[in-house]
């Protein structure tokens, strides 16, 4: 919920369709980026806008991509293009997708953290798309056949980059590391639930929060791993109730996590079985807010931020969920 230039306070993604519907100068993807910039505080210079079937064509013409998809998905309704249902099913695991089911995966939101886990997904993809490109050395080939391909593309993207700047940016990236290239998603622990007058359900940003984010990722402090010596104290004073469920075929997983966690003086008070024996990726699900519990849980089992995901209503009486997945091995097991 942001202040749209011209327009008042609406959803962000109406900044696309008012510049559109209006005539506004630069149209949708010039009122997007103002409304951007007003959120994070950074220039945003370009844009581009690519359709579902240009997407689709250019992620066959590579052979697919490889997707670690890291838990089940079941999304019974997602939406065909005849105003029905064409449902898409897929498994966790390691999956080579066509264009039509990368283009699924990347718009699908049936998973339990919606538009946050979408977010991660469609960064998963352009990453993937990358790997696939680089894998293959396909890089020369298409800079050799830029000028033919732009103009193939022109109908279906759209762009305020040049056939030149293009080309660059495609020279400069590939150069770029995979370990260097940093990405964040703002989910829930960055904005507040509230309703409008109207009452409309809406997430108003924490902007403060959200300036700090920016500045973790475009300018990480250099340290080499966060320590906080009181962490445990920290966790005690947060009384948090967690729950461990094992998300993998490893019988008594779930009840040998829960002693280790104790011998740490975590207070996990259920175990069980997740949804799926098939979570490739443990994960940790805060239902509010235990930012020192989720912290220390995250240091003890070695899972990366990108896996810490935020609720509001959990299904049990716990306050923080840990789900395993086929990441995790007891120490010492």
């Amino acid at each position: 919920w942001v202040e749209i230039p011209g327009f008042g306070m609406d959803r962000i993604n109406q900044a696309n369709y008012f510049g559109e519907a209006f005539e506004y100068p630069g149209g949708g993807p010039a009122l997007a980026q103002e409304t951007v910039e007003g959120l994070l505080g950074v220039p945003i210079d370009y844009y581009v806008a690519v359709n579902f079937d240009a997407f689709i064509d250019f992620v066959d013409a590579i052979g697919g991509i490889t997707i670690d998809v890291p838990e089940p998905i079941v999304d019974e309704t997602y939406p065909d293009r005849c105003y029905g249902y064409d449902p898409f099913r897929i498994e966790a695991g390691e999956h080579t997708l066509d264009g039509t089911n990368a283009l699924k995966y990347a718009r699908t939101r049936a998973t339990f953290g919606g538009d946050v886990d979408r977010a991660q997904r469609q960064q998963a993809v352009i990453l993937a798309v990358r790997d696939k490109v680089l894998r293959l050395n396909m890089m020369p080939q298409l800079i050799a056949q830029a000028p033919v391909l732009w103009q193939s593309l022109q109908e279906n993207v759209r762009t305020n980059f040049s056939l030149d700047e293009v080309v660059q940016l495609a020279l400069l990236g590939q150069d770029i590391p995979r370990d260097s290239i940093q990405t964040a998603v703002i989910d829930f622990n960055y904005v507040y639930n509230e309703t409008t007058p109207d009452g409309r359900q809406v997430l108003v940003p924490n902007r403060d929060e959200i300036r700090n984010l920016r500045d973790l990722l475009f300018s990480p402090p250099v340290i080499p791993t966060p320590v906080i010596e009181n962490l445990p104290m920290l966790m005690k004073n947060e009384s948090a109730r967690v729950a461990v469920y094992n998300g993998t075929a490893v019988f008594g997983l779930a009840g040998a996590t829960q002693t280790y966690l104790q011998s740490f003086d975590v207070n996990v008070v259920e175990i069980g079985n997740a949804d799926s024996a098939a979570y490739r990726k443990t994960r940790i699900i805060d239902y509010g807010n235990h930012p020192n519990t989720t912290l220390y849980l995250t240091q003890l089992m070695h899972v990366p931020p990108l896996n810490v995901r935020y609720g509001d209503e959990p299904a049990g009486d716990f306050d923080v969920l840990v789900i395993i997945g086929d990441d995790w091995r007891v120490p010492g097991s």
